[in-house]
């Protein structure tokens, strides 16, 4: 079937035009001014419409076990919140437990993405440096999982040692993968903790206190090193602090491929929501944790003049009731904030609404860098020909309201609950089908996609740095 796509602003990395779109087949075959239809073609009127790439999300937790809990979105609910909120595509992080074969957890994480309504890929969670990993890394690159994550943090589940980082980013870099980091330095973070929780410390500032923004610093200052040494592609995942800005601009300066993400809600809320009376304050636990206004300027800054590359969620909500179960007690209760479903309207409102920069730009960091980053462009972060066709339908003129109970994504766990923001998405499509039209979902669970990645091109990947920044500012 074909589909042609009339009358809208197209956008997409390389600039704005009033672009007509040629679908057939679920692909996009040419876009272009004024294309003819054919009888048996499908039109559709996308007049007053901005339209855009769909948005990549490569830091998600769906169904993610934490001791005793499970985040609180599975793949069902979270890629039905994803469509809402532009997202067509999410990279989820398979997570082993400790002594967990390899192949045996992305075997469960298959089971698990078997309903998503998206399409998605994986990284990988190493815990260790040991042989097994390694091939288990060999066997993830071969299934065309090219993403792992290492922590430099949680001394007591997850951390590994520096020399054992170095290791892994060799057998990285010779796969062709990328490596995510989360950058904190989780010795010292816990020799706060505990030092506050003995002091009868917990109430929820306390999170903040103890994780402060020096050692989110400190830790990055480490890796760059590392990167240095072996270059190999590394992102460093949801940063929180601005100091760790001045470390990815060293690197970007010196030609280090160190990459930097952060997330909606070190952009959207600051740490005074940790001061909020209990139980309302653990709504707001996550780790790196909120900061204060001077960081989120920082961080806004530095999307602004591309010292950081891309916008994911790091989506991974708890429910409020195993949130606040363990009293009010910072070191009980379990991390993480939803974000699916509102990313692409909080930054769409962060950036073009509030003047910071352009359209261009917010696709870049939303959907064409996550892309090139996972090794999925030019399939998906793009409108070309031949990549799929993905696209997300903006109505400048409407209104979204971020209510819990209107949307698709677990209900109580919102940070944004009651805010309103301007503009809404209007339409979605996945691979040539529509799956979302003013509100109504119509994908079905199941209809999603494993897409393998390929090997990195570090020449492609260094685009992401070589990006015309005066463009950003073009509305």
């Amino acid at each position: 079937m074909s589909l042609i796509i009339k009358g809208a602003q197209l956008v997409d990395h390389c600039g704005v035009a009033p672009l007509d779109i040629y679908i057939e087949n679920g692909t996009v075959l040419a876009t272009g001014y004024d294309i003819d239809p054919s009888p048996e073609d499908d039109v559709v009127d996308a007049r007053g419409l901005v339209v855009l790439p769909g948005m990549v999300d490569i830091h998600t937790h769906l169904s993610l076990e934490v001791g005793k809990y499970t985040s609180s979105d599975d793949f069902n609910t979270g890629s039905a919140g994803a469509i809402a909120g532009g997202t067509t595509t999410v990279v989820d992080y398979i997570t082993p437990v400790r002594g967990e074969n390899v192949k045996e957890a992305i075997d469960r994480w298959f089971k698990k993405a078997a309903e998503s309504r998206v399409d998605y890929s994986f990284h990988l969670t190493l815990t260790d440096a040991s042989d097994e990993t390694f091939r288990g890394i060999e066997t993830a690159a071969e299934m065309g999982i090219r993403g792992f994550k290492v922590f430099m943090a949680y001394p007591d589940r997850l951390m590994i040692s520096d020399d054992d980082i170095m290791r892994i980013m060799k057998k990285v870099k010779s796969v062709g993968g990328v490596l995510f980091v989360h950058t904190e330095d989780g010795v010292e973070i816990e020799k706060l903790r505990n030092e506050a929780e003995q002091a009868g410390n917990t109430g929820m500032k306390w999170h903040a206190a103890s994780r402060p923004s020096y050692q989110e610093h400190n830790a990055a200052k480490r890796l760059y090193e590392m990167v240095k040494n072996t270059f190999c592609p590394t992102v460093i995942v949801h940063i929180s602090a601005g100091e760790v800005v001045d470390v990815l601009r060293e690197a970007s300066l010196s030609g280090v491929p160190l990459f930097g993400e952060t997330c909606p809600h070190y952009l959207w809320l600051n740490e005074s929501m940790l001061e909020r009376p209990w139980p309302e304050s653990a709504t707001y636990v996550c780790s790196p944790p909120l900061r204060t206004s001077e960081h989120m300027s920082t961080l806004w800054d530095a999307l602004i003049f591309g010292d950081i590359d891309l916008v994911s969620t790091d989506h991974c909500p708890f429910s409020f009731e195993n949130r606040t179960e363990n009293g009010e007690n910072f070191t009980k209760v379990p991390n993480g904030l939803s974000g699916i479903e509102s990313r692409f309207m909080l930054m769409q409102n962060g950036a073009i609404s509030s003047g910071r920069f352009g359209w261009t730009r917010l696709v870049r960091l939303l959907s064409t860098n996550p892309a090139i980053i996972a090794g999925l462009y030019p399939k998906k972060g793009t409108i070309r020909p031949g990549s799929d066709a993905d696209l997300v339908f903006f109505d400048p003129s409407s209104v979204t309201n971020l209510e819990s109970d209107n949307m698709f994504t677990s209900p109580d766990a919102n940070p944004y609950d009651g805010m309103s923001l301007l503009g809404a998405v209007a339409a979605v499509i996945s691979r040539g089908e529509v799956v979302y039209d003013n509100g109504i979902l119509t994908a079905e669970p199941g209809r999603g996609e494993f897409v393998p990645r390929k090997r990195i091109d570090m020449s492609r990947l260094w685009t992401v740095k070589m990006e015309d920044h005066p463009w950003a500012f073009c509305q």
